[in-house]
């Protein structure tokens, strides 16, 4: 299925169904090649087509957490919304820190009105938006958001997300410049059951840094950390609007973002990971967006002079 995979990523889709679609033929027992066919028809805009081949993979495969999401998804997209939320209700229950289940549950709950999407879904308390200290070693916070930028650019090329080195001078001083921030944020969260809450002990560790650059031409889907539990974007510059609360599945009615945060050079968001999150821009230049994912725990930070 390695081609498969291939020209699925390259966005050639109609290639990818066809292949997937011998593989299944090939393998009858896989659920996994059930699964990548369902993926490739719903990324095509075909969730009715997907939906069968989602229900079979499920079956095959039922404690392969991937295949349950794509069941989902087509749930979803096909308008079967009370089975939807009760799939991702069983895998909040089975993978309980699993963000993604819950963004999935609460688009559920948003599309029946529900009152438990608006508890997790509290813009007011749930996030916070700050302006940033200029880290040591510049002048002012927009020098190194300006730096920070120019290096990624460099590093980007041509790719739309890349991983962070925490090495680097002007990049790896993120973690100590939002350290005082996210540690306010978790004092004012308190503790209480939602999934954000219940896992705040005060204390907190970044999983990883990443960067993202969105272009004029982007088709990504909004997206949330699916492994994480707060995430903290830093804006290298006002060329657009972070928008959070825009379903990433393709349904109708869409989810629109229930959301928006206009940038600014060294403004830090930190929201929950299970919150859908993209970036829509404003005018022709690329977006540059710093993000570290975090995780409850002991901070370890570097060192830099």
């Amino acid at each position: 299925m390695r081609q498969a995979h291939e020209l699925q990523a390259a966005g050639r889709l109609n290639d990818a169904i066809g292949r997937y679609g011998e593989a299944v033929i090939a393998n009858p027992a896989s659920g996994i090649a059930a699964q990548n066919l369902a993926q490739a028809l719903g990324d095509a805009g075909r969730w009715k087509d997907a939906l069968p081949h989602a229900e079979r993979a499920a079956t095959l495969e039922p404690h392969e957490l991937a295949v349950q999401m794509t069941l989902a998804e087509a749930l979803l997209a096909v308008g079967e919304v009370g089975r939807a939320s009760d799939l991702a209700g069983d895998m909040r229950r089975r993978w309980s820190t699993n963000q993604r289940a819950i963004a999935l549950q609460c688009d559920a709950w948003r599309l029946v009105g529900d009152r438990r999407y608006g508890q997790l879904h509290d813009y007011a308390s749930l996030i916070a938006i700050s302006k940033l200290e200029a880290p040591s070693g510049w002048r002012s916070l927009e020098a190194w958001a300006g730096e920070a930028a120019a290096q990624l650019r460099v590093l980007h090329g041509d790719r739309g997300c890349i991983e962070v080195d925490a090495r680097d001078h002007a990049l790896g001083a993120l973690p100590r410049t939002i350290d005082a921030a996210v540690r306010r944020h978790l004092e004012k969260l308190g503790s209480g059951d939602d999934p954000v809450r219940a896992r705040n002990h005060g204390t907190y560790s970044i999983q990883c840094l990443w960067s993202e650059m969105v272009t004029s031409g982007d088709k990504r889907a909004d997206r949330i950390a699916q492994e994480g539990w707060l995430s903290a974007i830093v804006c290298l510059g006002a060329t657009g609007q972070l928008r959070l609360g825009k379903s990433g599945v393709a349904m109708q009615p869409r989810l629109e973002a229930g959301h928006v945060v206009d940038p600014e050079a060294g403004l830090l968001v930190l929201f929950p990971s299970y919150i859908w999150q993209g970036v829509t821009l404003s005018g022709g230049e690329p977006c540059i967006i710093l993000h570290a994912e975090l995780v409850p725990g002991p901070a370890h930070l570097p060192d830099h002079d």
